[in-house]
């Protein structure tokens, strides 16, 4: 409510003409973005909900030992952002691709580990495609969305990234289904991380960089 009465619309206080405010919002784009960007955080809150449950089944029994493996591995949220702003010139299928490949190895990688010392590098590469990724969908998604329409756009985008973090949980539950185990279920979305990583670079090859 305080938003409604104190924020203003800059293109209408500015004076400009009518039609600049009229244009059609790009709703084919936004359909992608707002996929690419749900199917990624599902992906994404695989890890970052279930943290503690993934180095508890890989051996780290007591929360001194899984906060210190979960804080040793977050420096690959750290290197993946630094990555980011040191890369030009780069496509979105370029980009999703590296994520989604990092993706796959660091979950196959956990999935497979005899214990979390083994698992930690693995966790931090995966880690590091979180680090990646969200600058890399912000940067993406506001390509496609001029001033008039950036709020809207932006809106629905932290609602499929958000939308994601309800539903990972559930998606690695129907995963393993009863048959397979946590860390069986965490493997098989790194498998389909290496499968979107083919998509994306076969697909988005011919992308403009961001």
């Amino acid at each position: 409510v305080p938003a409604w009465w104190t924020l203003y619309e800059p293109l209408k206080r500015a004076g400009l003409p009518a039609v600049a405010v009229r244009t059609r919002f790009p709703w084919r784009a936004a359909a992608l973005v707002s996929a690419v960007t749900l199917a990624l955080s599902i992906v994404f809150f695989v890890q970052n909900v279930q943290h503690g449950r993934i180095f508890g089944d890989l051996g780290a029994v007591s929360p001194k030992h899984i906060s210190w493996a979960i804080t040793v591995a977050g420096t690959g949220t750290l290197i993946g952002g630094l990555v980011y702003r040191q890369i030009r010139g780069k496509s979105i299928g370029w980009f999703l691709a590296v994520v989604f490949i990092s993706y796959g190895i660091g979950y196959i990688g956990v999935a497979r580990s005899p214990d979390y010392l083994v698992g930690i590098p693995f966790d931090a590469l995966a880690q590091f495609a979180g680090g990646l990724s969200i600058p890399v969908l912000i940067s993406w998604a506001l390509t496609k969305y001029d001033l008039a329409h950036r709020g809207r756009g932006m809106g629905l985008w932290a609602a499929c990234f958000f939308l994601g973090q309800f539903l990972s949980p559930p998606v690695v539950t129907f995963i393993g289904h009863g048959r397979w185990s946590f860390l069986d279920s965490v493997g098989v979305v790194g498998i389909a991380c290496l499968a979107a990583a083919v998509a994306a670079g076969w697909l988005g090859r011919r992308s403009p960089p961001l």
